[in-house]
């Protein structure tokens, strides 16, 4: 496989796979809890032999991509994506918010967001707990997703509506940009695609995003047809039901 080093430095490192195919596939790196450090490379087998060039953008930290280095990421990638026809985003928690973060310099036409954040820093985001430690370290000044959202963008943010910050999240995004669909897949989880991972499904997603105008209505197939067969769905849900039962009934006005 042909591979080219696009961006490196102590805090990024972005590879392109394939890099003279005419479409391109632009992965992100997710929060890890074993970090520090960059993750092996993890190259996609499915769009290479489908005709893909395939970028990943991968950080030793968990910051968000809010390196010092960003400004530097933003040029190389714009110079770089230049050429491509049509270029797809993917990303999970924090790797749904560099697909928003880089839009505009890796010039993407459409996306899927997977339980994205569109912040993690408190003054922008009161209801995001669960990252402060690492927020901490992040300066809100390279937080500029909300300042110049890129318009038109279209795809869509697959979230699970039984978890709240994540929603809080899905409804924040779609408000900066309106042609992103949310797509609810109950009992997900964090990232909210558990359930069809589970199952060894996510090849059916992959097949989507080969599609030139992705359909939310597929993920939401995908994610029906999945749970019927996911031990954490019926977790999830058994738990969900047996909460709702213990409490207390509404007295009649």
């Amino acid at each position: 496989m042909n591979k080219t080093i696009v961006y490196q430095s102590d805090n990024l490192i972005v590879t392109c796979y394939n890099p003279d195919k005419p479409r391109l596939m632009v992965s992100y790196d997710r929060r890890r809890l074993d970090r520090p450090g960059f993750p092996p490379p993890n190259p996609s087998k499915y769009f290479r032999k489908n005709d893909l060039a395939f970028l990943t953008i991968y950080s030793a930290h968990n910051d968000w991509f809010l390196s010092p280095d960003l400004p530097d990421l933003r040029k190389r990638l714009s110079d770089f994506t230049r050429p491509y026809a049509h270029i797809t985003g993917i990303g999970y928690s924090m790797g749904g918010y560099g697909v928003l973060l880089l839009a505009r310099e890796t010039r993407v036409k459409q996306v899927v967001l997977v339980s994205p954040q569109s912040s993690v820093i408190p003054a922008h985001v009161p209801f995001e707990t669960r990252y402060l430690q690492e927020a901490a370290k992040l300066d809100p000044t390279l937080d500029t997703l909300a300042v110049n959202p890129r318009k038109g963008l279209r795809g869509c943010l697959l979230f699970d509506p039984t978890h709240r910050i994540d929603t809080q999240h899905a409804n924040r995004i779609t408000g900066l940009f309106p042609n992103i669909r949310r797509v609810p897949l109950p009992f997900g989880g964090h990232p909210a695609m558990q359930v069809i991972s589970e199952v060894n499904m996510y090849h059916k997603v992959q097949q989507e995003l080969l599609r030139q105008r992705i359909r939310p209505a597929e993920f939401l197939r995908i994610h029906k047809q999945a749970r019927r067969q996911s031990p954490h769905y019926q977790a999830q849900l058994a738990r969900y039901l047996a909460d709702r039962a213990a409490r207390p009934a509404k007295s009649a006005p």
